[in-house]
Parts: structure tokens; C-alpha cells; sequence
């Protein structure tokens, strides 16, 4: 494997523990792939990661399965759960919103929704220079944006409110208060029929 330009296979990115190349080569090496049903336990490997780079890559990788391989989801739901319940950084959060606007997966949003952020709440300047998150390992993605993944999960949310209409499932409840959060409303009823409110406008 050399640094520049890597051209390993999936099974060999998921026996490394950290990203064997750079990020923007990672990414471009990840859009090239094609996977198939044999490797979902590569992708589960990728998700176990400690690196976020490589977590972000298991799911890009199982988004892009999910869109070839009909029935893939249902293999990587639980595994992809699990990873939605750790503490993440803000780009593999970004890459299971994009998974879920293709496949809406009631266990992975069950697992997102309690660990929320409120990306329009106000925040006060510290004294002092905050010193920069750090998540698992003390491993984080650099780039030259900040991404916004809780702010789409919320648009997410509504539009599965929408779809599922008066009768709720389990995880449409799990993200029923961050919707009541930001509509200022309490119940599923009054939340529906602010979004349809909304809608109307």
C-alpha cells in the first residue's frame, strides 16, 4: 500500500486501524467502489473503527450498497445502530443522514435521537479559547466546513412525520421531542399539524 494514490481492497482498509491515506484520497478511493452483499462484514468492520475516517467510510460504503443491493439494509441495520449510539464526529453523523434520506432506518434514528444537538440554540463566547472536540481516541476529521448534520436530521424527521401521519411507529416517537423542541408544540397530534401548517405556507 503506498500513501499517495492507495488502491487496496475493502478487506484491506477494514484491517487497518487508521485511515492508510489521506482524506481527500480516502474519499475518492470510497466514491470508486462498487460493493457488493460479501462485503457486509468488511462494512461492519469499517463501522468498528475507532479512526472517523474509516467509520465514515463503512457508511458511505454501506449507503451505496443499500442502493445496489436490494434487501442490504436489513444485514447492516444493527451494526449501523450501534455505531449511531457512540459518540461521533459531526462528518460520520453527516454520512448516516445521507444513508438515512436513502433508507430511512427506524433503529439507526432511534439511536441518533437521544444523542441530538441543537445546532440554533444560542451559545455564549467562553473566556477562554475552547479547546477543540475530541471524540473516541482523540481522533477527529479536519476539512474546510463545518458540516450541519443535526440540522438535516431535523428536516429528515418532519418529513417522516409526514409520511407516517396520525399513527406513529417507535422511532417516529424516539424523534417526536426534538421536533416538539423546535416547533414549540407537545404531542404528536399538535406537532403534525404544525408541519402541515408549515407545509401550507
Amino acid at each position: 500500500m503506498t500513501y499517495w494514490g492507495w488502491q487496496g481492497t475493502l478487506a484491506e482498509l477494514a484491517a487497518c486501524d487508521n485511515s492508510p491515506t489521506t482524506d481527500g484520497m480516502l474519499a475518492e478511493w470510497v466514491r470508486a467502489q462498487q460493493p457488493r452483499a460479501s462485503d457486509v462484514p468488511v462494512l461492519v468492520a469499517l463501522f468498528a473503527k475507532h479512526d472517523p475516517h474509516l467509520q465514515e467510510a463503512g457508511v458511505e460504503l454501506a449507503t451505496a450498497l443499500i442502493r445496489i443491493v436490494s434487501g442490504a439494509l436489513l444485514h447492516l441495520e444493527a451494526p449501523l445502530a450501534e455505531l449511531a449510539a457512540r459518540d461521533l464526529d459531526p462528518y460520520v453523523v453527516e454520512a448516516l443522514v445521507e444513508l438515512l434520506e436513502h433508507a430511512p432506518s427506524p433503529a439507526v434514528i432511534a439511536a441518533l435521537a437521544p444523542r441530538h444537538q441543537d445546532m440554533l440554540a444560542p451559545r455564549e463566547l467562553p473566556p477562554t479559547p475552547p479547546s477543540p472536540a475530541r471524540f473516541e481516541h482523540n481522533r477527529m476529521i479536519l476539512r474546510n466546513r463545518m458540516p450541519q448534520p443535526w440540522l438535516r436530521l431535523e428536516q429528515l424527521y418532519a418529513q417522516l412525520a409526514l409520511t407516517a401521519g396520525p399513527t406513529p411507529a417507535a422511532h417516529d416517537l424516539a424523534y417526536l421531542p426534538i421536533l416538539e423542541h423546535r416547533l414549540g408544540t407537545r404531542g404528536w397530534e399538535q406537532t403534525l399539524d404544525a408541519l402541515r401548517t408549515r407545509l401550507r405556507r
